[in-house]
């Protein structure tokens, strides 16, 4: 399991990948056969917005080929179930730490 974790995916407000830093790519890279997404919100009593902006996210990932085969938004609805939604999408967290690294590395580089 890899984790991103990232400010917004998207081209402004629309369904579709930002791809200036090759954060797409670098999820359908890493994230191959069975996808699974969890959308965890910054302010956990917007429900409305969460809503329209997670799915805005799916859609952007999924018009960007990369289809996941559940998806949850997590927010003050099910934030008792916090543990058990990011369980089950975890298998070590230390998969991530190149991933992270690779991309600082990048961003630091002199161009």
């Amino acid at each position: 399991m890899f984790y991103f974790l990232t400010s917004s995916l998207l081209k402004g407000r629309s369904p579709m990948l930002d791809d200036a830093n090759d954060l797409a790519d670098e999820i359908a890279y890493r994230c191959r056969g069975e996808r699974k997404g969890l959308f965890i919100c910054a302010s956990p009593a917007s429900y409305e917005g969460n809503d329209r902006f997670g799915n805005t996210v799916r859609a952007a990932l999924e018009n960007g080929e990369i289809v996941l085969g559940s998806y949850d938004i997590l927010d003050g609805r099910n934030e008792r179930d916090a543990a058990e939604l990011v369980g089950r999408r975890t298998s070590s967290i230390r998969r991530l730490l190149p991933v992270l690294s690779s991309h600082a590395a990048k961003d630091a580089a002199p161009t």
